[in-house]
């Protein structure tokens, strides 16, 4: 790759200054002279005329005699060898030097243009993998870095829809039935408090080393996700655990200190994915945050889940299909996942043989015939006030202004959300429900409660997670007319996890995403110490939280825990705590050849569900 890029530039720098800019006819020259375009010793510009000549990019005629000059041919398009170069590097799945080769100087109008086109025919699916043997392939751009794949970290939708390829849990939850149904744990009874949970495993699952899952794998999970509770985001979801044990090789009991009824829907989270004892029993918890990158035990993660990771660097994630997976195997082969450049996310990819969108709304120009499949995840957007910081905020009368100045569905019509909505709350209405007017666009009124209120004209700062400036800004531009000035400081989603800075904002405006079982989510949204709901909490309405809580899941009854659960914003409504903005629609289009796809709640699809069907079926051979 160097070699390319060393005569892109020695070919502009000679030719930059022909009489007429012909590019066939021979140039006089020096060593010294390449040397000094190249950056380089003589010695070293030698061994690249060298090596240039031998590809037969050059025709290189040393000079005769003392004081005549060399003379180099240049009969090679830089342009061609560095489009094939940068074709060279995707296929190794490094996309970003891809781009790296593209952005030299004095390149012709346009190169970019082709590689862009030849990478949309890259994307999509593909009958070999990149090394040419056969394997049902998918290719998809990946524009987002994963942060964590280790279970008790899992916080954001993107990490969590990796760790569903890779991982399995005790029970799952079938969002079509509405129930907890088994998984690696084909039935499971408890006692009649609620107290102590039985597990029993199925026989013969492997992990992705080979070995076979037992009772003890699934009590160090449990234990392990434990022992992280207080600092780790899925945490909760052991933390009322007395004890954790093996009854048998496929029997695990746990005993709780308090009763939990929604203890399976607990286990059904991915924050208590079972993880080989042997692998991980000395692994700290692991995180790519701040730029650092993911420890090799959880960049290459060994689970029982559908797929296993093949690859997984700062150019690519790559998946293959686990053939010894317990439940029905994948239609796909791999899945290749190469992280796009910043540059290119927002370049038309609508040529592209599968697209998918996780933007609130597709900009782009839909090709005829591709399918769409839109879907409103479980959660919303929203303004949390950091209640425990000092400051104006801390005056309901400003929260409640605030409030009142924020017309959810001029926000939604200003800013494009295609069939987004206004939200009321966590959950996006039932269908039929009819929307009741949220009581907002009252300005004068607003700026009475300003007046009021103990804010004298002080900058409140503003955290935004990265993807929702847009609706940042609106808040912004619309506090201004009501007198409040408002600094937005966007953060990344490492940045977003970092309790200590997230205390440093007056408020935060970001999102909760849900996977599919409705009432786990609500319960979670109380419960995740990281989240700016509970970070920016008080600690007596903390107390109230987790005592609520606790008595809900005590609960035997379903339909009177989820009641009760969705009753608890009120607690964060009633006093314009926490402000709902909207509920927004994630969609992914794609060609008719794919099958099996199922957009789920946080906006992903199973990769284990998708096939393709044959552009050509031969017809049965006469008899």
């Amino acid at each position: 790759m160097q070699l390319t890029v060393q005569y892109a530039a020695l070919k502009h720098a000679l030719l930059r200054g022909q009489p007429g800019g012909r590019e066939d006819g021979p140039v006089p020259v020096t060593v010294e002279e390449i040397a000094g375009h190249l950056i380089c010793t003589e010695r070293n510009a030698k061994i690249i005329i060298r090596k240039m000549a031998d590809h037969g990019w050059i025709v290189w005629t040393p000079g005769r005699g003392r004081g005549n000059r060399s003379q180099i041919r240049f009969a090679a398009s830089a342009e061609e060898l560095l489009l094939q170069e940068a074709k060279a590097c995707v296929q190794q799945g490094n996309l970003h030097g891809a781009m790296e080769l593209l952005r030299g100087e004095g390149l012709e109008a346009g190169l970019t243009e082709k590689f862009l086109a030849w990478l949309g025919d890259f994307f999509g699916y593909k009958e070999k993998d990149a090394a040419g043997a056969e394997a049902d392939t998918l290719r998809l751009p990946l524009r987002t870095a994963v942060l964590t794949l280790d279970p008790a970290e899992l916080l954001y939708a993107r990490d969590l829809h990796f760790a569903k390829q890779v991982y399995d849990t005790l029970a799952r939850f079938d969002p079509e039935r509405g129930v907890v149904v088994p998984h690696l744990a084909h039935s499971w009874e408890s006692d009649a408090d609620g107290l102590v949970w039985t597990f029993y495993l199925r026989k013969g699952v492997k992990f992705h080393h080979g070995r076979e899952l037992t009772a003890a794998d699934a009590a160090f999970s449990l234990s392990r996700l434990q022992q992280y509770a207080p600092t780790s985001p899925n945490g909760w979801l052991a933390e009322e655990i007395r004890a954790v044990r093996p009854a048998g090789r496929l029997t695990l009991q746990v005993e709780l200190r308090a009763p939990n009824f929604m203890f399976p829907h607990y286990v059904s989270a991915y924050g208590t994915a079972i993880l080989p004892e042997d692998v991980y029993k000395d692994a700290v918890p692991g995180s790519g945050g701040a730029g650092r990158p993911l420890p090799d035990v959880w960049r290459m993660p060994v689970g029982t889940g559908p797929f296993r990771v093949a690859r997984h660097d700062e150019g690519a994630l790559v998946l293959e299909a686990f053939p010894d997976y317990f439940r029905e195997r994948a239609q796909l082969d791999r899945v290749e996942l190469l992280y796009v450049p910043s540059e290119l996310q927002g370049r038309d990819a609508s040529t592209w043989t599968f697209h998918m969108s996780k933007a609130h709304h597709f900009v782009q120009p839909v090709p005829e015939h591709w399918q769409t499949l839109r879907v409103m995840p479980l959660g919303s957007s929203l303004l949390a006030f950091n209640l425990r910081k000092a400051g104006p905020q801390q005056d309901e009368r400003l929260r409640r202004a605030i409030h009142l100045a924020l017309d959810r569905e001029r926000m939604i019509r200003e800013l494009g959300m295609d069939n987004a909505i206004p939200a009321r709350g966590f959950l996006p209405p039932e269908p039929g429900t009819p929307l009741l007017p949220l009581g907002d666009n009252r300005l004068e009124e607003a700026r009475r409660l300003v007046s009021a209120s103990i804010y004298r004209g002080e900058t409140l700062r503003l955290l935004s997670i990265i993807g929702h400036r847009p609706q940042s800004e609106w808040v912004q531009a619309r506090c201004e007319e009501i007198g409040v000035r408002i600094a937005i400081e966007e953060l990344s989603h490492t940045e977003a996890a970092d309790p200590e800075l997230l205390a440093e904002g007056d408020a935060k405006l970001g999102g909760v995403v849900a996977d599919d079982d409705v009432a786990r989510f609500l319960v979670e949204t109380y419960k995740v110490g990281i989240l700016s709901i509970r970070t920016y909490t008080p600690d007596d309405l903390l107390r109230t939280f987790d005592e609520t809580v606790a008595d809900i899941v005590a609960e035997p009854d379903a339909g009177v825990r989820l009641r009760r659960i969705r009753g608890m914003e009120k607690l964060l409504t009633g006093d314009c705590r926490v402000l709902f903005l909207a509920h927004t629609t994630q969609q992914t289009i794609f060609s008719p050849d794919v099958r099996g796809i199922s957009v789920n709640t946080i906006g992903w699809f199973d990769f284990k569900d998708i096939w393709f069907k044959p552009k050509e079926i031969k017809p049965a051979s006469p008899e």
